[in-house]
């Protein structure tokens, strides 16, 4: 790695960022060949695992997004064939989203490459360390989002 400047090099906020933008390339690596994006995967693995329909609003906090960026991303993958919108008949403005036949045909080779993709990564890191990153991420992301929930 390039000699950074102090004030980068000093910031632990600038290597969870920098982490964070190349994990997000090893997904869209490893998501390539099924027209992914991490944000979709999200919002594949919200749908394939819930028994009944999510609406849009639990997507937009599964995947750390905005309403019209989970609507962008809802609209291109229901073109696509891996979604459906329903009209939610409790509120009638609102969608509830579910997963396609097409895309649980796809479920398990999708998460058996990005397993696969991510295990080597991990393997060189050791089990112990990403358990123990996962951990420190989830607390760190917590008292994020509380902050934000305050402004």
């Amino acid at each position: 790695m390039e000699k950074l400047p102090n004030i980068l090099s000093e910031s632990p906020h600038f290597y969870i960022y920098k982490l964070s933008m190349l994990l997000r390339r090893e997904f869209l690596m490893a998501l390539k060949k099924y027209q992914l994006t991490p944000e979709k995967w999200q919002i594949l693995t919200a749908v394939w695992e819930n028994v009944h329909p999510v609406n849009q609003i639990s997507l937009a906090r599964i995947t750390s997004k905005d309403k019209p960026s989970i609507s962008r991303l809802i609209i291109g993958m229901e073109k696509k064939g891996w979604i459906v919108r329903e009209i939610n008949p409790i509120d009638m403005r609102a969608y509830l989203i579910k997963a396609t036949p097409k895309s649980f045909e796809l479920k398990d080779s999708i998460i058996k490459d990005l397993f696969s993709h991510f295990n080597l990564l991990s393997e060189n890191f050791g089990s112990e360390k990403i358990n123990q990153l996962k951990k420190l991420s989830e607390e760190y992301i917590s008292i994020i989002e509380s902050f934000q929930k305050i402004k």
